[in-house]
């Protein structure tokens, strides 16, 4: 949790969840959460893999 400034000079807490954060979050809705939040879990999850592999593709591109 940080407290910011946007460029309208208004302040907010940024509440944006780490990703070890977001992965205990979905892993508490997996294991005790409705179905349709488990499944809503599995879909963010399956996301989350998909962005960390674009990440990694990305940085072996760069570093060749």
């Amino acid at each position: 949790m940080t407290i910011k400034t946007d460029s309208d000079g208004r302040r907010f807490i940024d509440m944006t969840p780490t990703w070890p954060q977001a992965l205990r979050m979905l892993r508490a809705v997996i294991e005790n959460g409705t179905d349709e939040g488990k499944a809503d879990a599995w879909t963010e999850l399956e996301r989350m893999a998909e962005l960390a592999q674009l990440y990694t593709d990305a940085n072996k591109e760069q570093n060749q």
